[in-house]
């Protein structure tokens, strides 16, 4: 889904990017207590503004026992460094899953209100009547992470005493605004089929021109070149009046020096080609995204497209390939200048 853009002229933007760790989860297969007892993991956030917390989405990995009766609720509480306020705010309703992997959400009905510029603390415990015995396992790495992110992610052997910082967790936090923190993508690296086929990341059109200075790609022996087409033209053209065709020695992975503007209201394909069968970039996804519609909020700017091999475009709204692009003149939180897949 498109992200608005209406941003002011600065020194950079920036986007979700991905941490490439093997997945990997924490079953909470004990009676939790606050502060003593209990597997949860901790989702720590700072609040943008002063809004309310409606929903916390988390992804469930595994379970134990029989699903029917696999839940888990989220506790918001303060947080200083780390060290969780022992005063409780509010407690979600139970989060349930429908099979696995399934995302879970776990809503606040009375939702509390955040303080703009506090760190809070979402303590996820299982809630089951039987926690021994039936047990969701929340995955706490092999996800995204970075500014856009928002979050640290901790996992505790009892009841949220002792922290231990976790690689990157699919979490989602959905604030009365309509607005999300977190993103959707809970596997780190796939790779293509091997074939010779255009492909990289389709832009939906920005709000605000933009101009973009370089793309890079994990160095690969077959990447010969770049194209950035308008969203209408197909695979294999030769870019035309307000395209891009860059060659390159294969193997370098660093286009540099484009200085491409990115005209507000126009889509675009950024894409690589290839002088030999390949399977890159690798890309991430984002599974189950359709179970619940605020997950899609979640989602980066740009998604994954591929010559379909017959003339046009695939694009798949739950990918996101890795490769890096690196703008001027765009100002976001972290004042980087990456859009990072």
């Amino acid at each position: 889904m498109a992200q608005a853009l209406n941003l002011p002229t600065g020194v950079g933007l920036t986007l979700p990017y991905l941490f490439t760790s093997a997945a990997a989860n924490l079953s909470l297969n004990a009676a939790y207590t606050f502060g003593s007892a209990g597997n949860v993991l901790v989702v720590r956030f700072t609040a943008p503004a002063a809004v309310t917390l409606t929903d916390l989405y988390a992804y469930c990995f595994t379970t134990i026992g029989t699903i029917g009766n696999v839940q888990a609720k989220a506790e918001l509480r303060t947080i200083s460094g780390t060290t969780i306020d022992s005063t409780l705010i509010a407690t979600s309703g139970a989060g349930t899953v429908a099979g696995t992997p399934r995302w879970m959400c776990m809503t606040f009905s009375s939702p509390p209100t955040l303080t703009a510029g506090q760190s809070y603390a979402l303590v996820i415990y299982n809630s089951a009547a039987s926690p021994t015995v039936d047990a969701p396992g929340i995955q706490y790495q092999g996800g995204p992470v970075g500014d856009a992110n928002n979050f640290i992610i901790y996992s505790s052997v009892n009841g949220g005493s002792t922290l231990t910082v976790r690689g990157a967790s699919p979490m989602v936090v959905k604030l009365g605004d309509g607005s999300v923190l977190g993103n959707a993508f809970n596997t780190a690296s796939v790779s293509y089929t091997s074939n010779t086929r255009e492909r990289g990341i389709y832009l939906p059109a920005p709000d605000v021109s933009m101009v973009l200075d370089a793309v890079t790609i994990v160095s690969n022996a077959s990447v010969n070149g770049l194209k950035i087409y308008k969203g209408s033209t197909a695979p294999g053209s030769s870019p035309g009046t307000g395209e891009l065709l860059v060659s390159m020695t294969p193997g370098a992975g660093c286009f540099n020096g484009l200085n491409f503007t990115l005209a507000a209201g126009q889509d675009y394909r950024i894409v690589f080609t290839f002088s030999g069968n390949s399977n890159a970039p690798t890309y991430s996804i984002a599974t189950d995204l359709n179970r619940f519609a605020d997950l899609a909020l979640a989602m980066p700017w740009g998604y994954d497209t591929i010559d379909n091999g017959s003339g046009g475009w695939t694009n798949n709204t739950d990918r996101l390939p890795k490769m890096n692009l690196y703008f001027k003149q765009l100002i976001a939180a972290g004042g980087q200048h990456a859009f990072v897949g």
